[in-house]
């Protein structure tokens, strides 16, 4: 028989949402109460079918999807996740949403139905869900469940009020490599003169669930829209940096572009979000300059340019207009592969300093062979393995030194 175990973690969570409820430990199949989640398999999908036809074919058949269906195809797939009862419930069910398997640190949802979408769940990432419900007076809560979900870029998100948002990460570099997930975005403008774009919803995304801690805004500072922003709108703790760009073509706006670079450079930055206005043509050469940098094909370049075009921006873009734009700038550039190339360009023309960019590449890319655990509390930071290899998946406290001299792999993903 399957054991029901009603966990600490909901307890605190919906204890106010039911008056005085009495927890237990029951067992299904003999006419009591049970929460069975269905199972949502491994590598699970994050993208449409219209982001899927574009990304398995040609990259110059993108304008066969612009404004596909009359909606905004940037944003991800919802994934549906459902459970069965066997007696009825009283209030909302809810469902916690975690990378860990204790459970810490959930996403929180809540619904009347016995299923739910949900969106924005990141690539290449193991989670743990559960669903709690009162049934007369009782917090059942279901075993945890578990998926993985697929790594494939881009991933989209979706924050409401803007479009056009993606993780610049996934995307495999020529050298065996990979782009980091989780630290560097691209959007459209989050603002106007005063007023945020985004709601209270598409705040909670950027800074919750994205993590945000830097805004990099393009725009002109006389621009429409731009008029004098010196704060992130997206939250009080969030840095922001005006780097405005005057376009992307040859000679134009390299001090901008430099202190672009400056601020990637510093890993306590991350992770950072930058946009121009629709967030396709002076972002689309920030992501380019760093993709191309990070070893990513001229293939994925230009694609990752075009997938603007499934947003409702309302513009549509052509392979062409990349290499006219900049593409073309690096790729004439002295050096054996594109990475070299760009990374030339990046010094000898834009002026990064060469710390600066050997400093990017260390925080932006990774190699399949540097297999990371997960660090998501103070006690799994204890017991590491001092050869191990890890990331911190949460901001975490610790009181007191690791016990060991530590000779392995320790990311700190953009945490603290």
């Amino acid at each position: 028989m399957k054991r029901i175990i009603s966990l600490l973690t909901c307890i605190i969570l919906i204890s106010g949402t039911f008056a005085s409820p009495v927890l237990a430990l029951s067992r299904d199949g003999n006419g009591e109460f049970s929460i069975v989640l269905d199972d949502l398999g491994e590598n699970v999908c994050l993208h449409t079918d219209v982001q899927l036809s574009y990304l398995n074919g040609p990259v110059e058949d993108v304008l066969r999807y612009y404004q596909a269906n009359d909606e905004d195809n940037s944003r991800p797939k919802a994934i549906k996740f459902s459970w069965e009862t066997n007696g009825p419930v009283s209030g909302n069910y809810t469902l916690l949403l975690s990378r860990s398997p204790d459970m810490s640190d959930p996403r929180v949802f809540s619904t009347a139905y016995k299923s739910i979408l949900i969106n924005n769940l990141s690539a290449d990432t193991r989670y743990y869900w559960t669903v709690s419900a009162n049934h007369e007076g009782i917090v059942y809560t279901s075993e945890v469940s578990t998926f993985t979900t697929e790594d494939r870029a881009p991933n989209n998100f979706f924050a409401r009020g803007i479009t056009n948002l993606r993780d610049c990460g996934g995307w495999p570099t020529l050298d065996g490599g990979r782009i980091k997930y989780g630290m560097l975005y691209r959007c459209s403008a989050l603002s106007y003169k005063d007023d945020a774009y985004l709601g209270e919803e598409g705040k909670i995304v950027m800074h919750d669930v994205l993590g945000i801690k830097t805004e990099i805004d393009l725009r002109q500072r006389l621009e429409s829209g731009y008029y004098g922003q010196t704060a992130s709108v997206i939250g009080d703790d969030v840095s922001y940096y005006l780097c405005a760009m005057d376009g992307f073509y040859e000679g134009e706006s390299h001090e901008s572009i430099r202190r672009v670079f400056e601020i990637l450079s510093d890993e306590a930055n991350y992770p950072v979000v930058f946009h121009c206005a629709i967030g396709t043509d002076r972002t689309g050469k920030i992501a380019y300059l760093t993709e191309a940098l990070l070893g990513a094909s001229d293939t994925d370049t230009v694609r990752d340019y075009l997938l603007s075009v499934l947003s409702d921006v309302g513009a549509t873009r052509y392979a062409g207009d990349a290499a006219e734009s900049y593409k073309n700038d690096v790729k004439s550039y002295h050096g054996t592969v594109l990475s070299e190339k760009a990374y030339n360009y990046l010094h000898e023309v834009i002026g990064v300093p060469t710390e600066q960019l050997d400093k990017i590449i260390s925080i932006l890319k990774e190699y399949p062979d540097e297999v990371k655990k997960p660090v998501s509390t103070a006690e799994e930071f204890a017991a590491m393995d001092p050869g191990g290899a890890y990331y911190l998946a949460n901001d975490i406290t610790v009181s007191s030194t690791y016990k060991d001299e530590f000779t392995g792999i320790f990311d700190g993903n953009g945490r603290t």
